[in-house]
């Protein structure tokens, strides 16, 4: 039987966007519980999202932690709810929220702040006459230059024993060269932001392999008086029907408080070791982002054409759904071609915590695997690029049907339950069902047999400060029940801080499978360590060690593999 890979289940939908340099929350101190780590983990969700500029999504995970019970980051989730309120364009709701603050929290370091926003906005709001004051409280333009870089090296070692056979083999020995750097004006008009992420790959094994890396390039500016913006070069979207990163501009303007219009437009990337941009695919996407309504509701619709060599190969229209009201949340994505007629994705994910803290989890999701475009056409005909294969003789419509054919559909139901026992444990699980469709014989390429359905049962159970204060230990269970095997999984992570600046992180998983088409069995151990040590505030060193040991039972043989791994370096911000 061919089998494919299944689809991935992707639960990252919810993105809006920002512009600020918020610090991260540092690392939980000792004693802090399992949901203190839950709101940590909010807060620097939420300042990814404000540095994104996704200011909507920003604004949702600050008021879930603003819904908890008193905690030590409420005031800074209020505070900064107000400063993405204000950068959505929503000075009213921004006015209420840090009146609020300063009535909730009258002393605390950041009210001076809060104050001297709040004071800005009203005078903002007053009739011009009375703008000459705001004149007088004008601030010096402020220049900030942040970043980090950073050095990890990877080797990977495989031995496989069969009989009397041994073979040894290194497949990786690399370097890494990663480094981000951002440059940020602040003034009275105007806010510019420049970043920059990529890095340099070294293969000790083929320096013809050495890859350049830029995974993003741009410039970002914002006319803070008009609420326009533009951000020019290599970026990533997630919303608007863009898929993903891309080289070209983003524009958007508030027209008001709950109305934005965005556009989009450039030249898709496929992988950031390119060189050069890919000309020859280009899209253009125009979207709306409405809201909010009731306190709760978020949308955003939107429009996207994109052309291959000059042939149509995507056209799409469809929507986003945000719902966020006290103890429920909701997230659907749709995204339909008007061109082929096919849906190509549909995502729905919702959550509700009830009066005993249970919280009740579940996700949709229905995908074409790969997003249909005219371009899947070239799957396995041997060419690079769709105007190769349209030369062959073969027809825009016949390439439409070719691409169709090779464009399955992924469909995932997941339905899951979180149910705190004290502060120190919970347990969790989840049910899935799955399954990934047939693809026909066209083309000269075979057809591929789909999945059916499969399921997958989960469940794991976390515990906090068990020896030392700081401490997790997670305990996962799984069984699988696939097309190709049933598994049976097992899984330890632990993480134990040493001191305030040195966390040791052992796991362990074991696996077993019982394969369905030769019904053979095979184990899995994979052991691995890894060590974190803070040597500053701004520099911390990693190293991390494991393997995997497999043993499979053949009919007269038994195969064996081991294969090792190391990755150390170090990253430093400044």
């Amino acid at each position: 039987m061919n089998q494919t890979p299944l689809a991935t289940l992707i639960i990252t939908g919810c993105l809006l966007g920002s512009g600020l340099s918020l610090a991260a929350p540092d690392d939980a101190p000792p004693g802090v519980t399992v949901d203190e780590q839950r709101l940590q983990k909010l807060m620097e969700r939420a300042r990814q999202a404000m540095v994104d500029q996704q200011y909507s999504r920003a604004i949702e995970l600050y008021n879930n932690v603003l819904r908890e019970a008193e905690n030590p980051y409420s005031a800074q989730a209020l505070e900064f709810m107000g400063l993405a309120q204000e950068r959505k364009g929503l000075t009213a709701r921004a006015r209420k929220t840090w009146r609020q603050f300063l009535d909730t929290y009258p002393d605390h370091e950041g009210a001076s702040r809060v104050k001297q926003r709040l004071d800005a906005l009203i005078t903002a709001a007053t009739p011009p006459k009375q703008q000459l004051r705001a004149r007088k409280q004008q601030k010096t333009p402020e220049w900030n230059i942040y970043g980090g870089f950073s050095q990890f090296y990877r080797r990977d070692e495989n031995t496989t024993e069969l009989e009397d056979n041994r073979e040894i083999s290194v497949t990786t020995s690399s370097l890494s060269n990663d480094m981000y750097l951002t440059g940020r004006y602040r003034g009275d008009e105007y806010d510019m932001r420049a970043r920059f992420s990529g890095g340099y790959e070294v293969d000790f094994f083929d320096s013809e392999e050495n890859e350049l890396r830029i995974s993003t390039l741009y410039l970002d500016t914002q006319h803070l008086a008009s609420s326009h913006s533009l951000r020019v070069g290599r970026q990533s979207e997630s919303k608007g029907g863009v898929l993903g990163r891309f080289d070209g501009f983003t524009y958007g303007h508030t027209v008001s408080e709950t109305l934005r219009i965005n556009v989009a437009a450039g030249f898709p990337v496929e992988s950031s070791t390119v060189d050069e941009i890919n000309s020859e695919i280009y899209f253009y996407s125009v979207s709306a982002d409405l809201g909010t309504y009731a306190d709760a509701w978020d949308y955003n619709v939107f429009f996207v054409e994109q052309y291959n060599d000059e042939v149509l190969d995507r056209r799409a229209i469809g929507g986003e759904v945000r719902y966020f009201k006290e103890q429920k949340t909701l997230f659907s994505l749709i995204d339909y071609d008007i061109s082929y007629n096919e849906l190509n994705t549909f995502l729905l994910l919702g959550s509700w915590t009830n009066d005993s803290n249970q919280t009740f989890n579940l996700s949709v999701n229905y995908r074409k695997s790969p997003i249909l475009t005219t371009g899947n056409a070239i799957q396995s005909q041997g060419v690079d690029d769709l105007a190769a294969l349209l030369a062959t003789g073969i027809t825009e419509d016949e390439a439409r049907e070719l691409a169709r054919d090779r464009t399955a559909d992924s469909h995932s139901i997941t339905l899951g339950m979180v149910q705190p026992i004290n502060d120190q444990f919970q347990l969790s699980g989840d049910i899935t069902l799955s399954e990934f469709s047939d693809t026909p014989a066209s083309g000269g390429v075979d057809a591929i047999e789909g999945t059916g359905i499969e399921t997958s049962y989960f469940l794991q159970g976390i515990g906090s400060n068990l020896i030392k204060d700081g401490d997790i230990a997670i305990l996962g269970m799984r069984y699988s029940d696939l097309s190709s095997s049933k598994r049976y999984a097992l899984s330890l992570n632990t993480r134990y801080p040493v001191s305030n600046d040195l966390r040791i992180n052992p796991r362990l998983r074991l696996e077993y499978r019982k394969r369905e088409d030769d019904d053979t069995d095979q184990w899995f151990v994979r052991p691995s360590f890894r060590m974190d040590y803070r040597w500053t505030k701004r520099t911390r060193f990693e190293l991390e060690l494991g393997g995997e040991w497999s043993s499979r039972e053949l009919n007269d043989d038994t195969t064996e593999t081991r294969s090792y791994f190391i990755f150390m370096g170090y990253r430093h911000d400044f």
